[in-house]
């Protein structure tokens, strides 16, 4: 329909939206796949596939610092649950943060299987939203991070937002 000439203005826009919509659905659900088909999933992989979503997703300039040296594997649920905490991470600085820059970096800490560091220069959380700490994205992210015990730090101001997500070493087989 989009290729067809006599089309309105309106409903090609319409159709745009569907398409793009559709493609995002398609690419969640196969990165679902690929974490549901895994009984394990390596911290090399999952960073590779947070790097490909970082440069297809972020409407920024961004840099990304990846540091990590020890491989870890994780059980499909953990990869998953951080996976689809740094997307929500990530649409909340397109969406919220007014940001110019987004910095991510992935290493290893003493103690750590793996941290994800997103910091960005924008406006911050909102002091409503740090008050209540229960913005429905921020509240979703702690909850996935909570059921498979990463842990979340959230640290921000009028000069931007620092995510830190941190897996315990124990958390890998």
């Amino acid at each position: 329909m989009l290729k067809n000439k006599d089309v309105d203005s309106g409903l090609r826009a319409d159709l745009t939206v569907v398409k793009n919509n559709s493609k995002e659905i398609l690419e969640s659900l196969r990165d679902s796949i690929w974490t549901l088909h895994s009984t394990s999933i390596s911290s090399f992989d999952l960073v590779d596939k947070l790097k490909s979503h970082i440069k297809n997703r972020v409407l920024i300039p961004y840099s990304i610092n990846d540091t990590l040296k020890n491989e870890s594997n994780f059980s499909s649920e953990l990869a998953l649950a951080v996976y689809r905490s740094c997307q929500e991470v990530i649409n909340n600085i397109n969406k919220h943060s007014k940001a110019s820059n987004v910095t991510v970096m992935f290493y290893n800490a003493p103690g750590k299987a793996l941290c994800i560091n997103i910091t960005d220069n924008g406006v911050g959380i909102s002091a409503d939203d740090k008050e209540k700490e229960n913005h429905y994205g921020l509240r979703n992210i702690r909850s996935q991070l909570e059921e498979v015990n990463a842990s979340l730090q959230i640290s921000s101001d009028a000069s931007g937002t620092t995510i830190l997500i941190e897996i315990a070493q124990m958390h890998y087989s």
